[in-house]
């Protein structure tokens, strides 16, 4: 689709992800005139669905938090969300996540000792003071078990190894308000929250236009000049780049390992649980399987989670995402690699879901170069692994302005994504 009637406005933004969609929303919203381009058929970037098998999954982002919810009611998004829970089954143990009361309650009864160990790691954490990454503070602060493996649960989240992922990241949560402590997840699945934001954007005006791809942008006489593939030529004052922002980061820099994941469409004989979103299936010793993970090796044991689609499907059945993490560079596995992975989920996807296995009606292993292949976007969760502070939301060279999860804040989730967004558009509309 090309715009017929305009070639300029006030602002293009190229990416109709989240932090596209909500930075255009809040330009349009001010009175801006805004092109909004993304080279699919379709909006959300990770945020959405896809047909496999004549079947409807979820691409990735699942669950999201509330700030996000904030935002969106914020803006007049026409979306409904519902909070659930994750279940984490740890040995013989069944951890509610966010972690509850009944967890700390326990936690202070039966080891209290380990309890204020925690807290006090956990306030020099937020503080930015001892411990720099997040194995480190499990190994410093906490005895091995259950609290020490919980406590790095969202570097497997993340996908990335305890020794490579920030402490900071337990603060961030509170500091930019993305409020993942209450997980929400949006009615009729995420394809149907990203279509409620390009409807909002449309509805104020804004221009949409996919399956565009653009191909040069030049800044001249003080305008920017997008050049898309139809050779169409458009103009604008400001131009916002959400796409990943590859060139940001030197070649060099570690990324996360991409997620794998098993596609499944269940029989829905076999009950999901009510009012659960994710069941999570975590063996002991993070420290142990997850290096070796990120070392390109074989581990005996790792975590996958399974959630069910939040999608009006069919009458007979539900689809389920399976997500799990290949050995780092095993992007395109054998199918004896797969089977060796599918083996051990086998052998304990059960216990999460009794009787999945003989409901299963259709299931499609996706690698990370399949996913790369069909949706034109890596699988990783956090696309580079850093330290320091993230890429500015501006260019100063260029005057283009960046949004999306690869630049400033923090998070590398969608809460951090669309925040982005949102900045960026301030940081227009107050220029």
């Amino acid at each position: 689709m090309v715009p017929q009637s305009n070639t300029n406005y006030d602002v293009i933004v190229v990416g109709a992800g989240l932090s596209g969609l909500v930075s255009a929303i809040k330009l349009q919203r001010s009175g801006k005139r805004v092109l909004l381009l993304d080279k699919n058929e379709r909006v959300g970037g990770l945020c959405g669905t896809f047909t496999q098998g004549g079947y409807e999954f979820t691409i990735a982002c699942n669950d999201f938090g509330q700030g996000l919810v904030k935002l969106f009611k914020s803006l007049d998004v026409d979306v409904v969300f519902e909070q659930k829970k994750t279940v984490v089954h740890y040995l013989d143990a069944l951890i509610e996540a966010p972690l509850g009361g009944a967890f700390i309650k326990a936690l202070v009864s039966n080891e209290p000792k380990q309890f204020l160990r925690f807290i006090g790691g956990l306030i020099k954490a937020m503080l930015g003071r001892g411990f720099p990454v997040l194995g480190q503070f499990a190994e410093q602060t906490l005895a091995p078990g259950l609290v020490r493996d919980i406590v790095q649960l969202p570097a497997y989240l993340m996908g990335v190894a305890p020794y490579d992922l920030p402490s900071s990241f337990i603060g961030l949560d509170g500091k930019y308000g993305y409020g993942y402590t209450k997980p929400a997840t949006p009615v009729g699945g995420p394809q149907v929250m990203a279509d409620a934001l390009a409807k909002r954007f449309t509805s104020l005006g804004g221009v949409l236009c996919l399956g565009v791809y653009a191909q040069k942008q030049v800044l001249l006489d003080n305008q920017y000049q997008i050049l898309i593939d139809s050779g169409e030529i458009y103009t604008a004052n400001a131009l916002v780049n959400s796409t990943e922002q590859v060139s940001l980061y030197e070649h060099n820099t570690k990324r996360g390992v991409p997620l794998s994941m098993l596609l499944l469409t269940i029989d829905k004989s076999v009950e999901f649980p009510v009012g659960v979103h994710t069941l999570v299936h975590y063996p002991p010793n993070i420290e142990t399987w997850f290096p070796q993970i990120d070392r390109g090796e074989w581990p005996e044991a790792f975590a996958f989670h399974i959630f069910k689609s939040d999608i009006k499907g069919r009458p007979d059945c539900y689809t389920l995402n399976c997500f799990f993490y290949m050995p780092r560079g095993i992007t395109s596995p054998s199918l004896q690699q797969q089977q060796r992975y599918r083996t051990y989920i086998d052998a304990h996807i059960e216990t999460l879901l009794p009787g999945v296995l003989s409901g299963i009606q259709y299931e499609y292993f996706m690698s990370p170069d399949d996913f790369e292949t069909r949706h034109g976007m890596s699988s990783r969760v956090m696309p580079y692994i850093h330290q320091g502070a993230k890429p500015d939301n501006i260019d100063l060279e260029t005057g283009i302005y960046r949004a999306g999860h690869t630049v400033y804040p923090p998070g590398d989730h969608a809460g951090a994504a669309v925040l982005s967004g949102a900045l960026v558009a301030e940081k227009i509309i107050n220029a």
